[in-house]
């Protein structure tokens, strides 16, 4: 094993993704013996059912895409056609507001937004002890999670292939050590993205724009880089 830790196996030696197919497609287990007097096995099926209900949820919720957001995309066509002065299909433009990464398996090919992906960090990181809000912009307007919305205030996710590199910004609770609640975001947000997806992490930034609760603090950041090969 290298110096990171391996994220794939349980301690009892069982895959993780074997579990996540359980929870996610109802394939059954592969040692349904084992399974049910393994104490590891059990606590992760309980915290994939728990979460994965989230992913469930995102991917029931019809996304409206703010007026805005329609009225640039427009701009941008047009801006595209007059450039290249031809007709350009539609399908060649609009894919490129959503990015998804794409999963091959034995029963078929998964695509996954980076929208959901971004939900998924957005929870591990509000789920941090010392976390106040995702951004600024959250505390001024607390419904930044709402339905309708194609990402979480806070959270950027970038996806390349089976790759995705992720940035949070964060208002943390005054007091808090911020290297050490860095660390445990970023590695809350590992697990949780690649136990989730199967996507592999390979970069998070962790952006703290403020602190909550000392009335004398003045608005900062600081961003705190994973070193390379580090969890």
């Amino acid at each position: 094993m290298t110096g990171r830790e391996d994220l794939s196996r349980l301690p009892c030696g069982t895959n993780i993704a074997n579990l996540v197919d359980q929870i996610a497609e109802g394939v059954a287990s592969a040692d349904p013996a084992h399974q049910a007097d393994c104490p590891d096995c059990q606590a992760t099926l309980r915290e994939l059912e728990h979460v994965w209900g989230t992913v469930r949820t995102v991917a029931r919720e019809e996304i409206v895409p703010p007026r805005r957001l329609i009225e640039s995309v427009f701009r941008r066509i047009r801006q595209e056609l007059r450039a290249l002065g031809q007709l350009v299909p539609l399908e060649a433009v609009i894919p490129r507001l959503v990015r998804h990464a794409l999963l091959g398996g034995p029963r078929g090919a998964t695509r996954i937004a980076d929208s959901v992906v971004a939900r998924i960090v957005a929870k591990a990181a509000r789920d941090t002890p010392g976390v106040h809000a995702l951004s600024v912009r959250e505390l001024a307007a607390p419904k930044a999670g709402a339905p309708g919305r194609l990402a979480p205030r806070g959270v950027a996710v970038d996806i390349s292939g089976h790759s995705v590199s992720v940035e949070v910004r964060l208002v943390v609770a005054y007091g808090t050590s911020i290297p050490a609640l860095a660390a445990e975001v970023r590695r809350r947000v590992i697990r949780r993205v690649e136990v989730l997806t199967g996507l592999e992490t390979t970069d998070v930034q962790v952006a703290v724009d403020d602190v909550f609760g000392d009335p004398d603090s003045l608005p900062h950041r600081i961003v705190l880089r994973r070193p390379p090969g580090r969890p």
